[in-house]
């Protein structure tokens, strides 16, 4: 009886030699195979790791100002381009390394490279940034210039200088010797073009007219380059041009309800503009970079030329920012404190002058659940030695719009966060389930878009010990882990029972114990041979709680190995191969 085994065995294993399909990694080359040694279960492992945090050292947290992120056809990879030449890659969006890329051509003479920022265009990345020429004092002096310049590029690696972006003619009254556009921002806008910048310039007839938002309508030429259409049109502005302000009155004026309403705000820079359902989004910074006075707002227009009116707070939750009750798109810690010097801050543990940055819009495709949009705002925010400011670093969280089509973002956070969607981390690529996707009993509280980390959006909390998910239209998803967002206080240890898929052949039960350092917590699911239907989340005690977030990744993929009878070694996520010659 024995031997029988030990021949169907061995009959088996030949068999397994010389089949030429197994799971190897996809794009793997072909290897020849003449044995081949079992080592782990043909399953995959969910990575407890798989998360940021904007405090941790794993993140990116070297000097970044102004960045902008884009995500490269090709790789999938995220890339993070920054003021002074600076240039990032990561593929899992938490360890980022040093990317290098070159703009050739005849640029002009700079002393300073600010704000790029790139969009994908056809076949090329367009690369906007503004070069600036200190001369006798930037941006009084005579002698001094900045300007949005462009290139562009098949790979991110090479760019192709293009030169000037246009800005039309004859729309200054008085001197114009001195203007200085920067800070530029491209909207692509169903096959139009929307470009957007600051104007920075100071003397006694143009000085209403500092700081304030312009838009001028491109077209893209057969060659590459841009040409403008028309003169720009103001869409951020201080005053009335009717009316303008002394040189000395520091006083801001921004478009409120039908009239020009009085800010105390003195700096407009950064501007950012996205349209969704037909709403146009601009997001830009004011106050002072060097302290907690500097944040983002936002407000939002129906046409790309506005007027854009601020957004605002309903009177149950506002930031009462002036007279004006209006809502800050991202403010960090101590906002909106001016001191020079604060013994209490510490940037190790909380994010303070939150400024200018941009918003990355994924259109994601899962095989399920099929295609839907996610958004996510990266800026930078400042970092602090003994209490005085030293430096900017880099931030991210995520974007989403409440039901009323008001824009906010998730943050800023200090808690462990979800990879961006569509991230690599140990072998697999990571999504996050849209909130429209599955349902949780009895609330919508829980699946509405809004953590307790967004500041700036009203918030509702639900106190449970327990959280029952399905997924609508009896679908079924690969989920790899449960997030949990408290109410901003600390949800300490936490432990309970996931019941995975009940009232099935196939339900599951795990036990869980967590000790969270913050308010948010990760639930690790186990590797499953089949998807999730269900879900029910016991507690060891009542909870209040602001969001449940659902992450996936992609863990069914197909390879193909070949066997001929040469040596080498090969190792995937599934099994371990050892073969020789």
């Amino acid at each position: 009886m024995k031997k029988g085994i030990g021949k169907v065995v061995l009959i088996i294993l030949v068999i397994f030699i010389f089949v030429t399909i197994v799971y190897v990694k996809p794009n793997s080359k072909k290897v020849s195979v003449s044995s081949v040694t079992l080592y782990s279960a043909l399953s995959l492992s969910n990575d407890n790791n798989a998360y940021y945090n904007n405090l941790s050292s794993s993140y990116l947290d070297t000097s970044v100002a102004d960045p902008t992120i884009v995500q490269k056809t090709s790789d999938g990879c995220f890339y993070v381009f920054a003021t002074d030449k600076k240039a990032y890659k990561s593929c899992d969006s938490k360890n980022w390394n040093v990317y290098n890329y070159n703009i050739n051509g005849n640029l002009p003479h700079y002393d300073y490279f600010w704000a790029p920022e790139i969009h994908k265009i056809n076949n090329y990345y367009y690369m906007f940034f503004t070069l600036v020429t200190w001369g006798n004092g930037y941006p009084f002096g005579s002698t001094s210039k900045g300007s949005v310049y462009y290139a562009r590029s098949t790979d991110l690696k090479n760019f192709e200088y293009l030169g000037e972006v246009p800005y039309g003619s004859n729309y200054f009254t008085g001197r114009v010797d001195n203007k200085n556009h920067i800070d530029g921002s491209l909207l692509i806008d169903d096959g139009k073009y929307y470009f957007y910048y600051k104007l920075e310039t100071r003397d006694n007839i143009l000085d209403y007219q500092n700081q304030q938002i312009y838009a001028i309508r491109l077209t893209l030429n057969s060659n590459g380059t841009f040409s403008s259409s028309g003169n720009p049109q103001v869409v951020m502005r201080r005053n009335t041009e009717s009316n303008p302000i002394t040189s000395n009155n520091f006083t801001w004026h921004c478009w409120q309800d039908g009239n020009y309403a009085a800010d105390t705000e003195n700096i407009n820079e950064g501007p950012f503009v996205i349209k969704k359902n037909g709403r146009y989004y601009l997001t830009y910074s004011i106050g002072e970079y060097t302290n907690d006075s500097y944040h983002v707002v936002s407000a939002t227009s129906s046409s790309p030329f506005g007027p854009f009116v601020r957004d605002k707070l309903s009177s149950t939750n506002s930031l009462n920012e002036g007279q004006l009750n209006i809502k800050d798109f991202v403010a960090g810690d101590n906002y909106p404190s001016t001191a020079e010097y604060d013994s209490n801050r510490n940037s190790n543990t909380n994010i303070y002058g939150t400024g200018h940055g941009a918003i990355l819009s994924l259109n994601n495709y899962d095989s399920i659940i099929g295609y839907y949009n996610e958004y996510y705002y990266i800026y930078h925010s400042n970092k602090y030695s003994n209490g005085r400011y030293v430096d900017r670093k880099l931030t991210l969280d995520g974007v989403n719009f409440d039901s009323a089509g008001n824009i906010f973002v998730n943050g800023p956070t200090v808690d462990n966060q979800p990879l961006i969607s569509g991230s690599y981390y140990g072998g697999k690529q990571y999504y996050k389930v849209p909130t429209s996707k599955y349902t949780i009993s009895g609330t919508s509280i829980l699946n509405d878009g809004i953590k307790y980390s967004a500041r700036t959006t009203n918030k509702s909390f639900q106190t449970t010990n327990k959280v029952s998910i399905s997924f609508k239209n009896n679908e079924r998803v690969d989920l790899t882990d449960i997030w949990i967002y408290g109410n901003g206080s600390n949800l300490g240890v936490v432990s309970g029972k996931v019941y995975i898929n009940e009232s099935t052949n196939n339900s599951h039960t795990m036990d869980f114990s967590i000790r969270s350092s913050g308010s948010s917590l990760k639930i690790q699911l186990p590797s499953l041979s089949e998807k999730v239907k269900n879900l029910r989340i016991v507690f060891n005690k009542s909870l209040s709680l602001s969001e449940v977030e659902l992450v996936r990744n992609t863990n069914d993929n197909y390879y193909v190995l070949s066997f001929n009878g040469n040596g080498g070694n090969v190792k995937t996520d599934l099994i371990t191969l050892t073969y020789n010659s």
